[in-house]
């Protein structure tokens, strides 16, 4: 689980059985991306040394779903469900998140029509799905799938795809989950902006990571991981190779599970090949939520190993949110 990760209080989930009109529809209005910063995703430190990359220059993102879509559905049981309000543009809300991240992360970042790199393109898809557990949290399934176009100075554009996930836990007392809707949302919206920058620099920009993660990778592989969540996200989020061995040591012998949760969502962004095996060996004895992140890992990874990993124990695992994510995966 997610960000509100550290969540392990348990408390009751009326929503799931209210009479409240959980069929009804209601309206996501507008939120500061604030909502989303969250200790375990906050960049303090640039991840990158990217003195010797050319600024990059992010246009506002284009929001293609109609009014009515429907950006947060049930995957089970009754909780209400909400479209988009007008003043809400999803589009220039990530192409913040993305600039600001970006920008935190080390990269340096231009006014569109300077020279350097520029960034435009849509979110085709973009919604969460909701879960209550009972005597639980309610559980958020993140899914945004955004189509990228990206030119370096006069040259022709290249057309990349990128799917993101996430997995977050609300706990919410049974009066609405507006709230818990809109943070989550706010939240999924940030580090998807995370992710985006470390996967356009591993694609293009190949910018370094900073020399001080090294030291700070060495330092985590003592353990114990303690509360250092923050510290994993942003060694995953730099493409440091010498952090992937470190990360399968730690996630070998590491009991909490959610300190796996972050070593497993860290490799994802990583995004090493030789991830993948490893993950393979563990998934059928994982935790379920540690299964979600093995699957996420193996998509933003890519190959033919690891689709074919996706298509094998996707669809058999008898948790509904992995078999919903490796079902969005078969495209």
């Amino acid at each position: 689980m997610r960000a509100t990760k550290t969540v392990v209080a348990v408390t009751l989930c009326l929503l799931a059985l209210s009479a409240d009109p959980a069929a009804a529809i209601r309206v996501l209005e507008n939120f500061s991306l604030d909502a989303g910063r969250v200790p375990e995703n906050r960049v303090g430190s640039p991840v990158w040394d990217a003195a010797g990359v050319d600024p990059v220059a992010v246009e506002k993102l284009v929001w293609k779903p109609r009014p009515d879509y429907l950006v947060v559905r049930r995957l089970t049981e009754r909780i209400p469900r909400f479209t988009v309000g007008p003043v809400l543009d999803l589009g220039a809300q990530l192409s913040i998140a993305l600039q600001t991240e970006g920008t935190a992360m080390g990269l340096r970042m231009s006014a569109p029509g300077a020279a350097g790199w520029t960034v435009s393109g849509a979110i085709e898809d973009l919604w969460v799905e909701t879960r209550p557990i009972f005597f639980g949290p309610i559980m958020f399934y993140a899914y945004m799938d955004v189509a990228l176009d990206v030119r370096h100075g006069d040259g022709p554009p290249q057309t990349v795809r990128y799917r993101l996930h996430n997995m977050y836990a609300q706990v919410n007392g049974g009066i609405g989950v507006q709230d818990e809707a809109a943070e989550t949302v706010a939240q999924f919206l940030i580090e998807s902006g995370q992710e985006i920058a470390a996967r356009l620099n591993r694609d293009f920009f190949h910018a370094p990571a900073h020399p001080s993660l090294r030291l700070e990778a060495e330092t985590l592989a003592a353990g114990p991981l303690g509360d250092r969540e923050a510290q994993i996200r942003r060694i995953g989020l730099s493409g440091l190779p010498e952090a992937v061995p470190v990360f399968l040591g730690l996630l070998a012998r590491e009991k909490e599970v959610m300190s796996r949760l972050y070593l497993l969502d860290a490799l994802a962004s990583l995004g090493s090949a030789d991830a993948v095996e490893p993950m393979a060996q563990r998934y059928d004895g994982e935790d379920e939520d540690c299964r979600f992140f093995i699957l996420k890992a193996w998509d933003y990874i890519g190959g033919e190993e690891a689709r074919a990993l996706i298509a094998r124990k996707g669809p058999k695992d008898e948790d509904v949110a992995c078999r919903a994510l490796a079902e969005r995966l078969k495209s």
